[in-house]
């Protein structure tokens, strides 16, 4: 029974792929409400365990979409891990990270472009 402490009724645990970053197979979503005192409980022990500093659940999911972004993981994916309705909504939070993405890009451009004329710069 939901009441108004309650989290949405549908919570997904997603584990990355290690080398692409994406969502795997191991989607799975549970239909029943989660109570938000029990999750960052159980958040704490799990980091606690692994002897992670306990930081706060927004920061963890921000972090997790800078660095899904970071790595290149199309919009739209990053989008549906947050669950936000709309990709304008995660863009305008997460511009900076593709503009420093991009940023570096124009800066191996620029190294590789130096290299093949090293006259010219």
């Amino acid at each position: 029974m939901a009441n108004s402490t309650t989290a949405p009724s549908a919570v997904y645990v997603v584990r990355c792929n290690s080398t692409t970053g994406s969502p795997g197979a191991s989607w799975r979503s549970f239909d029943s409400s989660v109570e938000p005192r029990n999750l960052y409980r159980s958040f704490t022990r799990v980091a606690g365990t692994a002897g992670l500093r306990v930081i706060r659940l927004h920061d963890a999911r921000h972090g997790c979409a800078t660095l899904l972004t970071a790595a290149g993981v199309p919009p739209r994916v990053v989008m549906e891990i947050l669950g936000h309705s709309q990709i304008a909504v995660t863009m305008n939070i997460y511009a900076h990270v593709v503009q420093d993405t991009q940023r570096e890009a124009v800066s191996h451009l620029d190294r590789m472009l130096r290299r093949q004329h090293p006259d010219r710069g």
